[in-house]
């Protein structure tokens, strides 16, 4: 300010003394004339400019005002000073510790001027420059006065759109919404290239949803966030300022689309306006303010809508887990198993979404994949458990002819529920071949299609354990329920009368699953009863070559088996 204050000093006097037609008076003598004067030359750094004050520059001006007898060069004069009494009287207000008028002599100058040269061409600048003064001594009523006038009698002022912008920002502080609505309105005909475009976009919604007009109030807040986000779908590299613009612009969408339908509101909007890439944070902000006031079905509702809406969307697994947290925050624990059952649907490896996307999409839904196909898996395990139990007591009911006290269970219905379990292990072991956790898993499937009566899967699973993880855990259980599993399924078949070239293969399959298990777990005490079995089975087959070699193995068995056992071989 103080180099300034020099300058106004340098200039006010080079205008007292080189302006004479100003002051007027008769011509003289006033010495040499500029090209009497030496070449100018920029002064040494070591020379300071004379200091001058801000109320000296005021108090010069003030004098030349006394003395200027022509009116033009009296307006002139005036229009500087009302300027410099503006800077003196903000200055003044910042530095005040109380609160008081301060613009009085700055506004009574420019109103000097606005009665004194009523036609002056630029008296759209002195109106701005009252309502300024007026509006920052507190005194709005009358800044909007001197604003109305402005936009009234200069529409093509420059001033014009921040005057409709100023009226806008009154009007919408005395809740006068509509009014405040088309002063807005009349910025944003001036076009973007006014710097109080997008202000006044937001303000404009703001007008309309404070008029309840709550569909109308979408527009121009979709515009905000159009010209925020600039084709991106997400508020990251936005500045600090512009994010929080645009979570306040999202805060009061969301509010409005609770207001009318909610998520079909949504769709229903942007079928007119057209898609948004950023679209998904509409239904991120609904369905969390549904969640803050705890409606929860209504939050989980419109994350499921946007799942259903952008099915392929890279934001749809993340609406679908939230689905399933809402769900749990909400205590709906019977919601909460079909909306994981769901996500492994759309998403998990028989899915078109998994087909579609790259590995990098693929790795952030696997987590959620593990735990969900674990959870389902065993929730229908037990469920077909539980159901078992309930089907041997219902049995043991009607042998006593005592009354069940459970409502019937069929047969097909544990099986078909043991079928579900086996084939969410399934999907596991799929989806996750070399996890520490499979070969328990493959495990479980197999226990899970034996109780089915899903016998051909339950061997394979079986012997999968026993002789491809060879589990120390559980692979003999595997191995020998391999071949338990075969007795079942030569069970079904010959009680379905089935071919006999059927019933050899299924024998013949069991031998070479008895004899892999012998051969594999030579320690379990299991081992020699099924090769001794093997041997049998061999013969009976008319294998007799085989039978005898098998029998052999059992006789030179280390230690020697029980006796009995040791003369069927030996038979």
């Amino acid at each position: 300010m103080k180099r300034l204050l020099k300058w106004f000093k340098i200039g006010l006097a080079l205008s007292l003394v080189s302006g004479c037609s100003w002051l007027g008076g008769e011509e003289r003598d006033l010495g040499p004339t500029l090209a009497d004067l030496a070449p100018a030359a920029l002064p040494r750094h070591s020379v300071e400019l004379p200091s001058i004050e801000l109320d000296e520059v005021v108090a010069q001006y003030r004098k030349v005002l006394e003395i200027s007898p022509d009116a033009e060069t009296r307006r002139k004069v005036m229009s500087r000073l009302a300027g410099l009494e503006m800077v003196r009287s903000e200055e003044q207000q910042l530095q005040a510790t109380e609160m008081r008028r301060f613009f009085d002599e700055a506004i009574a100058l420019y109103q000097s001027l606005l009665q004194q040269h009523p036609d002056n061409a630029g008296n759209d600048r002195l109106l701005y420059q009252v309502a300024k003064a007026q509006q920052m001594d507190g005194r709005s009523e009358d800044s909007m006065n001197e604003l109305d006038q402005l936009v009234s009698q200069y529409p093509d002022s420059e001033f014009y759109a921040e005057a409709q912008f100023r009226r806008g920002e009154i009007l919408f502080s005395r809740q006068r919404y509509q009014e405040a609505e088309r002063a807005y309105g009349e910025v944003l005909k001036s076009g973007e290239s006014t710097p109080f475009y997008n202000n006044a976009l937001y303000m404009h919604g703001w007008s309309r949803f404070k008029q309840g007009r709550y569909r109308t109030a979408l527009k121009p807040f979709t515009q905000v966030l159009d010209i925020l986000l600039d084709g991106r779908d997400k508020l990251e590299g936005l500045t600090r300022p512009q994010q929080e613009l645009a979570n306040d612009a999202l805060r009061v969408m969301s509010l409005a689309f609770s207001y009318l339908e909610g998520a079909d509101t949504i769709a229903s909007t942007y079928r007119q306006l057209g898609a948004r890439a950023y679209e998904h944070l509409f239904y991120l902000h609904l369905g969390q303010l549904y969640l803050d006031k705890k409606r929860y079905r209504d939050s989980a509702g419109t994350f499921q809508a946007f799942v259903e809406r952008y099915p392929l969307s890279d934001y749809a697994p993340g609406f679908n887990v939230k689905t399933i947290e809402v769900y749990g925050k909400g205590d709906f624990p019977t919601l909460v198993l079909p909306a994981k059952q769901q996500f492994v649907t759309n998403y998990g490896i028989y899915s078109q979404y998994w087909q579609r996307k790259d590995e990098s999409v693929r790795d952030t839904l696997r987590p959620h994949l593990h735990r969900y196909l674990m959870e389902l898996a065993q929730h229908h395990h037990a469920s077909a458990q539980t159901l078992q139990k309930q089907l041997a007591k219902q049995q043991r009911d009607k042998t006593t002819a005592k009354r069940p006290d459970r409502d019937n269970v069929s047969a097909a219905k544990v099986a078909a529920t043991f079928l579900k379990a086996g084939d969410w292990y399934s999907q596991f072991v799929q989806t996750f071949p070399n996890d520490k956790a499979t070969p328990g898993v493959v495990f479980l499937m197999a226990e899970s299609l034996f109780e089915a009566g899903e016998m051909p899967r339950a061997i394979a699973a079986y012997e999968q354990v026993a002789y491809q993880y060879r589990d120390p855990e559980k692979g003999a259980e595997a191995g020998y329920s391999a071949i338990l599993a075969h007795d079942k399924q030569l069970g079904k078949l010959l009680d379905s009368s089935a071919a006999d070239t059927e019933v050899a293969d299924w024998r013949r399959s069991k031998i070479a699953s008895a004899r892999q298990f012998a051969d594999a777990y030579k320690t379990d005490k299991r081992a020699v009863p099924v090769l001794t079995k093997a041997a049998e089975n061999l013969f009976d087959l008319g294998d007799f070559a085989q039978a005898v070699e098998v029998a052999a193995s059992v006789t030179a068995w280390s230690p020697t088996p029980k006796t009995s056992l040791s003369y069927t071989a030996w038979l």
